[in-house]
């Protein structure tokens, strides 16, 4: 089978690479300095910009943004000027890389900021270093970020960035594929920030999902960020352990927001509870604390700190103690 054609119309490119049988092709400073000096200089020839890079000892990856539709030429100019200086200087014949160049057409700002991430993480994730600043074969632009690191919802979204599908359309322009129409995410009434986020990392804009739901594109960017904000609620939970007792595979869905909301009021430090009291409002906690917590006398203390500080109630520890049953139903009114 003919393999696909590669996407090669000027824009941003990730660009990937890797040494035959996973060899070490960069092996002292000369080596990095060298291929270094043929990327800038290729950059020059063929008008493109660098705007991310890092350099491994058996691979590289690079994030170029072509001003043509060379993408091809530049790469073939890369690889070839390194093989030849690498087989002079250590005597050696054949070629250097496993195969063509990997390329990933960078389609939005969004993907964008995550490839220079991803990038620039690579030493730190290899175990190489343990601060950007100390390896001299990548670039620095994360360093002026608040979250360098790559977590668990990086991987998420770097996992959703990749696996959209593109094809190029006879004018040339590239075009994304999409599997399923606008009407299949919302069938039965089924309207919530998860279905909104599904349709919006499938290709579908903005604008088009709050047309078609009648809202405001503002709500719906609002709805996709809340969508980001609990999934990285559930994640940093589940790594504090709060979910311990339920399958470590556990992923988030929608349908746990009750036992998330339940194990946090529960467990959670208090940064938890407010996000929590931010993202799912505090009519949705309280009913969540009357039917799981206020009965429940090994959370005494924990009731009535929630009771004073997130509540606003007027009640004193006393009220949670023996007796709940007597004074129950004034409580759950209170709750409500």
């Amino acid at each position: 089978m003919p393999r696909k054609p590669r996407i090669v119309i000027k824009g941003a490119y990730h660009i990937t690479n890797r040494s035959i049988e996973k060899r070490t092709i960069f092996l002292d400073k000369q080596d990095f300095e060298v291929f270094m000096k043929i990327l800038n200089k290729s950059a020059i020839v063929y008008g493109f910009k660098l705007q991310a890079h890092v350099l491994m000892t058996n691979h590289y990856h690079l994030l170029i943004e072509t001003s043509t539709n060379n993408l091809s030429l530049i790469m073939r100019q890369i690889n070839s000027k390194y093989s030849i200086y690498f087989n002079r200087k250590y005597n050696r014949v054949g070629p250097l890389w496993q195969g063509r160049f990997q390329s990933f057409y960078i389609y939005d700002n969004r993907y964008f900021d995550m490839v220079i991430r991803y990038i620039e993480n690579n030493p730190i994730k290899a175990g190489i270093t343990n601060k950007l600043e100390d390896y001299p074969y990548v670039s620095k632009n994360i360093l002026s970020c608040n979250n360098a690191q790559w977590s668990e919802i990086d991987k998420k979204k770097w996992n959703e960035c990749i696996n959209k599908k593109f094809d190029i359309d006879k004018h040339q322009n590239v075009i994304e594929l999409r599997t399923k129409p606008l009407t299949s995410y919302f069938n039965e009434g089924k309207i919530n920030d998860l279905k909104i986020t599904e349709a919006w990392l499938d290709g579908y804009t903005q604008t088009s999902i709050a047309c078609y739901l009648k809202q405001s594109k503002a709500l719906i960017s609002q709805r996709i960020s809340r969508y980001y904000k609990k999934l990285e609620l559930f994640l940093d939970a589940k790594g504090k352990g709060l979910f311990w007792s339920y399958d470590k595979k556990l992923e988030y869905s929608e349908c746990l927001d009750n036992l998330i909301i339940e194990n946090i009021l529960k467990y959670g430090d208090f940064v938890d509870l407010k996000q929590l009291f931010i993202l799912y409002g505090k009519r949705v906690v309280k009913k969540i604390w009357n039917e799981k917590l206020i009965t429940d006398t090994h959370f005494i203390k924990l009731n009535y700190f929630l009771a004073r500080i997130f509540f606003k109630m007027d009640v004193e520890a006393d009220f949670f103690k023996g007796g709940m049953s007597a004074r129950e139903q004034k409580l759950r009114m209170l709750a409500s």
